[in-house]
């Protein structure tokens, strides 16, 4: 048996010939062979990143001996970039900013990460050196998902969907029409002649996908949800390709856990899906594959709302959205001494306008940017501008971070929402509501939701806020109906029912009643927390399966908290919130264990 000189959690896997690298969430990198098992690499790359900073993924590019380490900031407001680092050298080579959510192509062993802006045609490829190699327009506009090799060895497929089209939230939650958050996949780079896009019908882009080519059959392979009597399933598809594009071969269901590997060439892809039967592996080719859907993890669906460090709801509507595209175009490629000069010029006006200094400072925090600048502004606003409402709005988005619900309360409820756009009105309303119903006044935080869904433009979710004020007002009598109808909110249900076995010291109850689900449901911060208390209390054998578990729960609490960037789960009053001291103070005993 083998070990590494440390832990390496969250571990991901490359191939590069006969070797595995092996990566993980806390910056180990390791490198091995399995004929003879032998142990070539190791390194701590966690030096690499700062304190304030967490470790988002690692790419490994073994032919030039560098890997990446895409980092973001504990604060939203940072922008992203990934640290290469060259592991011969053990230096770092080069920062490149980080623009959306990257991915990597395997190009016949060759490998390379592609990244996009998610406001931006422009797919930017890098080398593993952190060099810009070329860069494609594409005509999707929205978010690339993720990229392979076309089977012709030119061309390369992405799969991308529009993020922009979501009329309501009922729409994206219940899948009621098929909107432009289809995936497509789009061809580049284009050519005349040569057909460019496929849209996957009943597809929706913003849930789990992925694709891969297998240059042996020529066909691409997608992995994806698609709506099936109007629930959304993950699916596999195999497109063949033709003069029209892409040619279906088939569709079939495939389980919940399903991912793709490929071999280093990117000669044969594999199917591979985990249960609680094992591991199942299937070849893919022009045969329709066969999965065994027997297992399947329950899954619990996010009906109640979520408190996120960053609002995309925040942003500007009617004429102030004007100027603030403006700014934003001004200053995407503005140095730091030109974005200065623009916010000299504003405050040497006559009247300063207050409507352009925050435009300004929306368009900075937007495009994640000149962060130093943002923060100088806010400032200055608070003394120039202190009970303008979007100053009070700022306040109340560093007061939402420190959950200082009656700091919200007292800075928002005497605001006058008339003569505002509609985006600033309705996020003063969607935060004086969360404050007002954390401390209780349920019905009034109604209200306030009310108020802000009559306001036309504004982009806050209010239905689904004003559904679950009335959930959170209910009497007992009436939650006992609700559930029995099925209307009550399961994650609701499942919190009430840990809280009364981890009161009566059930701890077997507890961790059986939230590992029944799906992993994604017990990472709500409030969830994990109670089933590490329950697992702190439980005593398992080294190498057994309860043992193993505990050690990928608790690793993964420990992770959650570490993180900071976590949603929190909106719950009613009458659910105990656990504070933040009380899960720091978990984390610590967990970490504790985990060192054992």
């Amino acid at each position: 048996m083998m070990r590494p000189p440390a832990k390496i959690d969250m571990a991901t896997l490359s191939l590069d010939e006969d070797k595995i690298w092996i990566c993980g969430g806390n910056g180990g990198v390791l490198s091995i062979t399995l004929d003879p098992l032998d142990i070539l690499f190791w390194k701590d790359c966690s030096i690499f990143v700062k304190k304030d900073h967490v470790l988002e993924d690692i790419w490994v590019f073994p032919r030039q001996n560098n890997i990446w380490l895409h980092c973001r900031s504990f604060e939203l407001t940072q922008r992203e970039a990934a640290l290469v680092v060259n592991l011969e050298q053990q230096r770092e080579v080069r920062a490149v900013w980080i623009d959306g959510v990257p991915w990597m192509v395997n190009q016949r062993g060759e490998y390379y990460l592609g990244d996009s802006a998610l406001d931006s045609d422009v797919i930017k490829i890098y080398s593993g050196s952190g060099k810009q190699e070329t860069f494609f327009t594409k005509k999707i506009p929205g978010v690339v998902e993720g990229g392979a090799m076309h089977p012709d060895g030119i061309h390369l497929v992405f799969i991308v969907y529009d993020d922009q089209v979501m009329d309501s939230f009922e729409e994206v939650e219940e899948g009621l029409n098929e909107t432009d958050t289809c995936l497509y996949m789009e061809v580049v780079p284009i050519d005349a002649g040569h057909p460019v896009t496929r849209k996957i019908s009943g597809s929706r882009g913003e849930l789990p996908n992925g694709i891969a080519t297998s240059m042996e059959t020529g066909l691409v392979f997608v992995h994806y949800y698609n709506n099936i009597n109007g629930e959304y399933l993950p699916c596999l598809s195999a497109f063949k390709p033709n003069q029209d594009g892409f040619e279906e071969l088939y569709m079939v269901r495939v389980p919940e856990d399903f991912i793709f590997a490929t071999d280093h060439a990117s000669n044969k892809v594999a199917g591979v899906a985990s249960g609680k039967n094992g591991i199942q592996s299937v070849l893919l080719d022009h045969k329709k594959p066969w999965f065994d859907l027997s297992d399947s993890t329950p899954k619990v669906k996010s009906d109640i709302p979520l408190i996120e460090k960053y609002f995309p709801c925040k942003m500007p509507t009617g004429k102030q959205y004007d100027k603030f595209i403006d700014y934003r175009l001004k200053i995407q490629f503005a140095t730091m001494k030109n974005a200065r000069l623009m916010f000299y010029d504003m405050k040497q006006k006559d009247h300063c306008d207050p409507d352009d200094v925050f435009a300004f400072h929306a368009a900075l925090i937007n495009i994640q940017t000149h962060f130093a600048l943002a923060t100088e502004i806010e400032q200055w606003v608070y003394e120039t501008f202190p009970d303008h409402p979007r100053t009070l709005m700022i306040k109340a988005d560093h007061a939402l971070k420190n959950q200082d619900w009656p700091r919200i309360v007292a800075l928002l409820k005497e605001v006058k929402i008339q003569g505002i756009d509609d985006g600033t009105a309705g996020h003063i309303c969607h935060f004086l509501g969360l404050g007002l119903f954390f401390m209780g006044e349920i019905k009034e935080a109604v209200k306030v939701w009310h108020r802000g869904k009559s306001l036309k433009e504004s982009i806050c979710m209010f239905d689904q806020l004003i559904s679950y004020g009335r959930v959170a007002a209910m009497s007992d009598k009436q939650k006992k109906k609700a559930r029995k109808k099925g209307t009550y909110p399961k994650i609701l249900h499942i919190i009430e029912t840990l809280d009364t076995c981890l009161e009566l010291g059930h701890w077997e109850d507890v961790v059986a009643g939230a590992t029944h689900y799906d992993i994604e449901s017990i990472c709500y911060i409030q969830i994990l927390a109670r089933l590490t208390e329950a697992l702190m209390h439980q005593k398992t054998m080294v190498g057994k399966e309860e043992w193993f578990k505990k050690v990928i729960i608790l690793d993964m609490f420990c992770r959650e908290v570490k993180g900071s960037l976590i949603s929190r789960l909106i719950l009613p009053p009458y659910i105990i919130t656990w504070p933040e001291n009380r899960i720091n103070e978990l984390a610590g005993r967990a970490a504790a264990w985990l060192e054992q």
